[in-house]
């Protein structure tokens, strides 16, 4: 095995050891005080908002707003054991940063529920820690997404194609799970994805016209890339395809320097891959 691949792997296991033993050798933790608070701004004259969401742990939970609000924040935390910031700065580039840090309960007791309005463009930046994360970007105009996951599992659906166009989704797996769904309804202009020692799931679903360039740095875990038939796609390896990328090649043929399907001429979605190899897996599925 390649030396450099040997000290990942040994880095990432460490790293993962002390996400999923914080707290060993700490003093207990006090008892839980549980508070609930909610946080909203009115929709005013912002033309963008800026997200920086922060959790370590518990449920977060993204979603739209309700006509006439900026966002509202609905918010059940143990005060005791963590730490929160809701910081709100107006303008024609309004900024709301929000953190939620510390030990969470053992139960099912921290949860965030973040609405954004939906008719503002959206630049989003979420880092998830141990908890259930669902990022529900149906009905909002997002123009650029950065995720960064931890140990707990992740989900972002799109049940509806988005109006606008998305810039980018910039993409860090963790030890976790994550899934993403319907990405052919948002068909951000780039995707690059640096996987990590979990899975990660990738599903276009949708019907969003667009082309979308993929960038792909396969980790030590697994990545599945599921698209429709009628996408075109095209991915592009240096030389040969490596043992840790799977493609069903039945669809694929080879052309310049790529692999492309019969769709990807006269498409309408489509999908240009590009993948480093690393420990893992990648694995591409074509559904007929």
């Amino acid at each position: 095995m390649n030396p450099h691949w040997l000290r990942v792997l040994a880095i990432t296991l460490l790293w993962a050891t002390g996400l999923l033993t914080i707290g060993c050798g700490r003093p207990q933790a006090d008892r839980p005080v549980i508070r609930q608070e909610s946080f909203r701004q009115d929709r005013g004259a912002e033309n963008r908002l800026r997200l920086d969401a922060r959790v370590s742990g518990g449920r977060l939970t993204l979603d739209r707003s309700d006509p006439g609000l900026l966002y509202n924040l609905d918010l059940r935390w143990d005060a005791a054991n963590m730490s929160r910031r809701v910081d709100f700065t107006s303008g024609d580039t309004a900024s709301l940063v929000f953190t939620l840090q510390g030990k969470m309960p053992s139960d099912d007791t921290v949860h965030s529920i973040l609405s954004l309005a939906p008719d503002i463009p959206l630049e989003l930046m979420v880092d998830t820690g141990a908890g259930e994360t669902h990022l529900d970007l149906t009905g909002l105009n997002v123009d650029r997404v950065n995720l960064t996951h931890g140990v707990g599992k992740l989900k972002v659906t799109i049940d509806e194609p988005q109006e606008t166009v998305c810039r980018s989704m910039d993409i860090a797996c963790g030890v976790g799970e994550m899934e993403l769904r319907d990405l052919g309804n948002l068909m951000p202009e780039t995707i690059d994805i640096k996987g990590g020692l979990g899975r990660a799931w990738l599903g276009f679903d949708g019907v969003r016209p667009g082309r979308t360039q993929a960038h792909l740095i396969v980790g030590i875990g697994n990545l599945d890339i599921e698209l429709p038939a009628d996408f075109g796609v095209r991915v592009l390896t240096a030389g040969n395809v490596p043992d840790s990328l799977c493609i069903p090649m039945e669809h694929f043929e080879r052309r310049a320097g790529a692999y492309v399907n019969p769709a990807y001429r006269d498409a309408r979605q489509v999908v240009e891959l590009s993948m480093k190899p690393g420990l893992g897996n990648a694995t591409l599925k074509i559904r007929d």
